[in-house]
């Protein structure tokens, strides 16, 4: 249900509030700008996996305040740019996870699907 909000709401706010429509950008673009709010991610992981490790300067590199939330915010902005890819090549986003979810299940011999169908 909350993927289906976010498409609307989604494009919507790419429209009237950032002036921007799915068209302007290519899918090459709006895939881009997905991997680069991933490497964002990748990112404040190794910053979060050297403090734990020790390693680096005491002040150098650490994640100020909640890393939990940091980390939630950065997964966030993938899905969000990911749901933006999806309304510009008209791909049902939760659909096609549910399919690629019990595609891989069927394949690993995991009998619980996320489809009704399946």
């Amino acid at each position: 249900m909350i993927l289906r909000k976010l498409r609307e709401l989604n494009v919507e706010r790419c429209v009237t509030h950032f002036k921007h429509s799915l068209e302007q950008w290519s899918s090459m673009e709006w895939g881009c700008a997905a991997a680069g709010e991933m490497g964002e991610l990748c990112n404040i992981l190794k910053k979060i996996q050297r403090e734990t490790q020790g390693i680096g300067a005491r002040d150098v590199g650490r994640i100020e305040g909640d890393k939990k939330k940091a980390v939630a915010d950065e997964v966030a902005d993938v899905i969000i740019y990911l749901d933006l890819l999806c309304a510009k090549e008209g791909i049902d986003l939760p659909a096609a996870i549910a399919s690629k979810f019990d595609e891989t299940s069927r394949k690993v011999g995991y009998g619980r699907a996320l489809s009704a169908h399946s």
